[in-house]
């Protein structure tokens, strides 16, 4: 059991990395292509952040029954619970920053605002997504420190 929980874990893991990692970049580049492109952007950014959601969330579970597991609760080594505090953090920020920000930029272009005028939104994408993937890189260390 121990074996199949710590995989799951690993592939949840790897999917919250990997669901929101190229947003900023195709975020300029459809927001420079035209609204048609825009408009299809902001369906795939809303679809990745919320497999990142779900990614993220069966990362806390998984890492919780490896706890379980592994029982070594309530000795918790220090690096490790760093590490589960920047993944909590990184599912808040995307929840509570990123995704409002792709939704709004998403209710701009509707209102008929045009791509163009969006891209300095674009910016504020990659800096919240470089954020998140730079607490994500933190969890992981706290992770493997752990180890």
């Amino acid at each position: 059991m121990l074996a199949l929980v710590r995989f799951l874990h690993v592939v949840s893991m790897a999917a919250w990395l990997g669901a929101a990692l190229w947003l900023a970049g195709d975020a300029r580049r459809s927001l420079a292509a035209g609204p048609d492109a825009a408009r299809s952007f902001f369906r795939r950014a809303l679809a990745s952040l919320r497999v990142d959601r779900w990614a993220g969330v069966a990362t806390l579970v998984t890492g919780g029954a490896l706890i379980h597991f592994t029982r070594v609760w309530p000795a918790l080594p220090p690096t490790l619970v760093v590490g589960m505090a920047l993944g909590v953090a990184r599912a808040g920020l995307t929840d509570a920053a990123l995704r409002p920000a792709v939704r709004r930029l998403a209710a701009r272009l509707e209102a008929g605002e045009a791509p163009g005028t969006l891209l300095p939104g674009a910016g504020r994408l990659a800096m919240l997504s470089g954020i998140g993937h730079l607490v994500w890189l933190g969890a992981l260390a706290g992770m493997i420190a752990a180890t």
